[in-house]
């Protein structure tokens, strides 16, 4: 069986039946792949944007306070920590593997490692998105058995937990490999002998398609409801249709990459421009929610233009669209009677 990190840790090298690269110089290697410079600059110019957007948005829930005052902001901070992670390997270190036209043997521990860490953040991510979720569609459909349950403590608590998952993912699974001419990562390390040999990560497959199940059903119900609730896009208000869209895009990412990769590792044949593309939805659906929260979270876009100064303007925090919750209404309406009764 292939492990992960682990073997390196313990040992200092990897199994050399699996990762064998002695058949060939380190040049001879570079001519395998296959440098990609436009590509490179693309993952290296929207990376850093996606990281400076993300950044940006944690800033923002923090110094507003945010994580006081609402579970769904614990799981968003949690979150970001493993998508700002994964913007550094999917753009960064991706850019840099596409840019020289890497293969598993010409940087062999570089690879190796950051596949095993991007594998961990990534099921950790996974975990923080369908939490987000499940807290999101509990709030709309008024299930107030799961909006109890979830509070701050007990999504903290399931949050380091999913990160201890993803650790474990790290240490003891196989690691994704980049590979130049295919434009992505794969199990496979394409060495001399890769070809009878087989390569597999069933814990990855299962994440992945365990939350891509998750996400459609909890996404496409939570819309249901909010149409059922609010009424259907032609007469919804503005922040039902920014919960419509944003729920949308962070939700049609994550799923695309998920499938994507899934795709690419196990259907023979998988279109070559497929591959790319689903290395862009895995870069974008780790980046995106940052540009989200930024450009249609009102609370954490005012925050941070009051830090550089730009307005006096307060709000009231809200996530996913700009409506007060319950407990907010009836705090409001009993202020309001506390007030007229002392008149």
């Amino acid at each position: 069986m292939i492990y992960g990190l682990w073997p390196l840790l313990k040992d200092g090298h990897l199994d050399p039946h699996y990762y064998n690269c002695s058949g060939h110089t380190r040049e001879e290697w570079f001519a395998k792949g296959r440098p990609r410079p436009l590509l490179a600059i693309y993952l290296e110019v929207t990376g850093t944007v996606f990281m400076l957007f993300y950044v940006l948005s944690l800033i923002g829930m923090i110094k507003a306070k945010l994580i006081l005052k609402s579970p769904c902001y614990v799981i968003m901070v949690f979150m970001g920590i493993g998508d700002l992670t994964m913007i550094v390997m999917s753009s960064w270190i991706s850019g840099y593997l596409m840019w020289i036209g890497a293969v598993f043997c010409t940087n062999q521990h570089l690879i190796y490692t950051t596949g095993t860490l991007g594998l961990g953040m990534w099921s950790s991510s996974c975990c923080c998105c369908i939490m987000l979720a499940t807290n999101r569609l509990a709030e709309i459909a008024d299930w107030h058995f799961v909006t109890e349950l979830l509070t701050k403590k007990v999504c903290t608590v399931i949050c380091a937990l999913g990160l201890c998952y993803g650790m474990s993912i790290t240490l003891f699974t196989p690691s994704a490999l980049f590979h130049s001419p295919l434009g992505a990562w794969f199990f496979n390390p394409y060495t001399d002998n890769s070809a009878s040999l087989y390569y597999d990560n069933i814990p990855h497959r299962a994440n992945n398609a365990i939350v891509s199940i998750f996400a459609i059903f909890i996404y496409s119900y939570m819309c249901y409801k909010a149409a059922k609730n609010w009424g259907w896009a032609t007469g919804a208000s503005k922040a039902q249709r920014m919960l419509y869209i944003q729920a949308f895009i962070i939700c049609s990412t994550h799923v695309l990459a998920a499938w994507g990769y899934l795709f690419m590792n196990y259907v023979p044949g998988f279109p070559q421009s497929l591959m790319v593309l689903g290395h862009v939805a895995w870069q974008w659906s780790h980046g995106v929610p940052g540009v989200v929260y930024l450009l249609l979270n009102q609370t954490i876009k005012t925050t941070i233009i009051e830090m550089f100064g730009l307005s006096k303007k307060k709000t009231k925090p809200y996530f996913f669209g700009n409506h007060e919750s319950k407990s907010e209404k009836s705090n409001t309406e009993l202020t309001k009677k506390t007030r007229s009764s002392l008149h």
